[in-house]
């Protein structure tokens, strides 16, 4: 009989996905992955005119979600270009995040009388693993003796990861536990 993995529906012939997140603590199991979406605003101005401040996205108050990677970039030709990432652990506040940042540039544009070009692109979903890889990764971690740790991740992770792991200052003896171990 064929080996059978937990998987996202039940049950799967592939072996789970193992990511490793340099940005968390070595053997934090990431309850949840935050979702992600890539935003991009051209603005352009009136010919000859003084291009104003803003928008000011940076200060947004975004309810249960992180800006990163904020970018502006101003041409001489009267053009400013933004662009962030939006990070959220659940679909809704991705989305309603994203809602709030496209307003607040909207309404910049308006009123500086600029013309906007905006493009959104969902770069991850937000994630949750099976609780069963969660658990086998967890006991296996500490049946070799390693620290472990749990909680959700504001990294996302690729579709068809099944678990993720913090790998900061990554040990050798870690590292090696995951690489003699092949069903991780």
């Amino acid at each position: 009989m064929p080996k059978t993995y937990p998987g996202r529906n039940g049950v799967s012939r592939e072996p789970p996905v193992l990511a490793l997140l340099p940005g968390e603590p070595s053997g934090k199991i990431s309850t949840i992955n935050a979702g992600a979406v890539s935003l991009e605003a051209t603005l352009a101005y009136r010919p000859g005119e003084e291009m104003p401040d803003g928008p000011t996205i940076e200060v947004l108050r975004l309810s249960g979600a992180r800006l990163r990677y904020l970018q502006s970039h101003d041409d001489p030709s009267g053009t400013r270009r933004l662009s962030c990432e939006i990070r959220a652990l659940c679909a809704g506040r991705l989305a309603a995040a994203l809602d709030v940042v496209l307003r607040c540039v909207t309404e910049h544009a308006a009123l500086a009388e600029a013309v906007l070009e905006t493009r959104a692109v969902r770069l991850a979903a937000p994630t949750i693993p099976p609780a069963v890889l969660v658990e086998r990764l967890a006991r296996h971690l500490w049946g070799a003796g390693l620290r472990v740790s749990f909680g959700p991740s504001w990294a996302p992770v690729p579709a068809g990861t099944g678990i993720s792991v913090g790998s900061r200052s990554l040990d050798a003896a870690f590292e090696g536990l995951l690489r003699d171990y092949p069903e991780w």
